[in-house]
């Protein structure tokens, strides 16, 4: 995604991978989804939102969603 000029990151869940893209502007499909953000400010300095991209197969969902049953599992977001 970096050769498209998208910052990103990996996403790792207790039993799933997906990738993280740093976007701007974001609009919201349907408020009922369930829309991941990630933010990397530890320090609290400035931060970015970088939004799920699911890649696996499987039903298509828009970057920004993720299945609802990932949300109980522990992640952590590692950006390069």
């Amino acid at each position: 995604m970096a050769i498209n000029g998208y910052e990103s990151g990996i996403i790792v869940f207790d039993n799933h991978v997906m990738s993280a893209l740093k976007l701007d502007d974001f609009i919201e499909l349907n408020p009922d989804e369930c829309v991941f953000t990630f933010s990397n400010d530890i320090t609290g300095g400035s931060s970015s939102l970088y939004y799920g991209c699911e890649t696996t197969p499987g039903p298509p969902l828009p970057v920004g969603y993720v299945d609802s049953e990932l949300l109980e599992e522990s992640w952590n977001l590692y950006l390069p």
